[in-house]
């Protein structure tokens, strides 16, 4: 367990402290996001009165932050050893630990739904792998085992899943594998075209990705063992970056349909898609609200990227972050 600087620590917890909460929350922190403002790729937490405070403070490269379920801690990517490792820190910033600490590059880190184990991916065996390991660090294992690269492990909401990217079949299917990496199955099947990037939705039941198997890319969602894959987004235009709302009645993703890249919301049966980001600069990264109300997303339509708060419907847009670095990567943190 590596401290964290005292001061540095004592001002989190102080500015966390001093926060309103208006939305109910337990804490008052309210975003993880990447920022470069200090010069480097910093994670801040911001708080409901649009105060900021630098979580990570290192001059490495930190990035990808992700709550755990609790939203007590927070795993990232770090280049301050080195190399690509994942790190977890507590919410105060007051314990930091770098979990895989291996010379390979370790990257996409997820938490498993109890909060005790991470996936990721990792070269560390010659090409990309998927590992899982305790969240303390110890325990790790090798999930997958093939000379294709596997990549974007997403865990099942009941834990007893991974499901992954791979090109072990000279092109990208989606598979998922039991825990115990004995049971490996291929549930996407877009015959000479690529499937990516697969997403669970909330209840377990199906799974929506991302396939190029009508030219362009589309919106897919599947049952969880593959059967009933059907085009969500129906566009001509390129659709990437599906993510389902908590309650599973929608799915936001990215379209360029009307120019460029922008957010859209679209129901889980495929009707009512809504542009709710619209504007004529670049959205992208749309993420949920955990009341399934709002949508966070980075925007390029300032001249920087700004992180922007957005109602379901597209109603009340508002720039959070309105600063003249880049801003990118919001990630809500879980009710508690």
């Amino acid at each position: 367990m590596i401290p964290r600087a005292p001061l540095v620590a004592a001002a989190i917890t102080a500015a966390i402290a001093a926060c309103s909460d208006p939305t109910g929350l337990d804490d008052a922190v309210w975003f993880a996001f990447v920022t470069n403002r200090d010069g480097n790729d910093e994670i801040y937490l911001l708080d409901h009165g649009g105060r900021t405070v630098n979580l990570t403070a290192h001059p490495a490269a930190d990035g990808g932050p992700v709550w755990s379920p609790d939203g007590s801690r927070i795993a990232f990517i770090s280049t301050r050893e080195g190399n690509e490792d994942i790190f977890v820190t507590t919410a105060d910033g007051a314990d930091l630990t770098n979990v895989t600490h291996h010379p390979a590059a370790d990257t996409d880190p997820e938490w498993s739904p109890d909060g005790s184990r991470i996936a990721f991916t990792s070269t560390r065996d010659g090409n990309e792998e998927v590992y899982v390991i305790d969240a303390d660090g110890d325990g790790v294992m090798r999930l997958t085992n093939h000379r294709a690269p596997d990549r974007d492990p997403q865990w099942a909401p009941d834990g007893t899943q991974i499901a992954f990217t791979s090109a072990r079949r000279d092109r990208a299917e989606v598979f998922v594998i039991d825990l115990d990496g004995l049971r490996l199955q291929q549930i996407s099947d877009g015959a000479a075209d690529n499937d990516v990037t697969p997403v669970w939705s909330p209840d377990g039941a199906r799974i929506a990705f991302e396939t190029d198997r009508n030219g362009a890319s589309d919106i897919y969602v599947m049952n969880r063992d593959g059967t009933g894959a059907v085009n969500l987004s129906r566009h001509p235009a390129h659709d990437t970056q599906p993510v389902w709302s908590p309650d599973g009645s929608r799915v936001a993703f990215l379209s360029n349909r009307d120019g460029n890249w922008e957010v859209y919301v679209v129901n889980a049966d495929g009707t009512g898609p809504t542009n709710v980001s619209n504007d004529s600069g670049r959205d992208a990264n749309p993420v949920w609200s955990v009341n399934s109300l709002q949508i966070a997303f980075e925007s390029r339509r300032t001249g920087d990227w700004d992180i922007f708060l957005v109602n379901g419907d597209g109603s009340g847009l508002t720039n959070l972050t309105s600063h003249p670095a880049n801003e990118a990567t919001p990630r809500w943190r879980p009710s508690q």
